[in-house]
């Protein structure tokens, strides 16, 4: 069961991968192109979530989990998916623009710096989706025995 599970996490996190990559080319034929741009814009980040998703549930898959028990562990989400999920926000905004503006109005290096690294949205949607899914424990249900242990 875990190997299949993990063999579909791949082929999954292989799809939505593709209709990102291919989004400006499956936008149009599915209707997309009347959604707003900001709509557009979301479920790009979407589809970015949910393939960094699957990529951290096969990860997950492959850490032994706890037998016929399957659960979320917030702890290592927050540890793991608070940075990605602050910057996320901030990534692409105007008021990050603001708040750049004013703390390093007088360099533009630092700028230049703070720009580039708020400006990743793509890799913060795919480090998000790996925090959510590596927080998941699937568990398995133990295998019975078939020997009969009564005479």
């Amino acid at each position: 069961m875990r190997i299949f599970l993990i063999v579909f996490s791949y082929i999954n996190l292989f799809l939505y991968i593709l209709m990102y990559s291919l989004y400006e080319y499956i936008a149009p034929a599915v209707g997309f192109t009347d959604l707003s741009i900001g709509a557009q814009s979301f479920l790009k980040v979407l589809l970015l979530v949910v393939a960094g998703f699957f990529l951290g549930l096969a990860a997950a898959l492959f850490r032994k989990g706890r037998s016929g028990r399957s659960s979320f562990d917030y702890n290592l989400f927050l540890l793991l998916g608070l940075a990605p999920f602050i910057l996320l926000l901030l990534s692409e905004g105007s008021m990050t623009d603001y708040l750049i503006r004013i703390f390093f109005r007088s360099s533009q290096t630092l700028t230049a710096i703070a720009s580039a690294i708020f400006s990743r949205t793509a890799v913060y949607a795919f480090w998000y989706g790996i925090s959510i899914g590596i927080s998941v424990t699937i568990g398995t249900a133990a295998k019975k025995s078939r020997l009969s242990t009564t005479a």
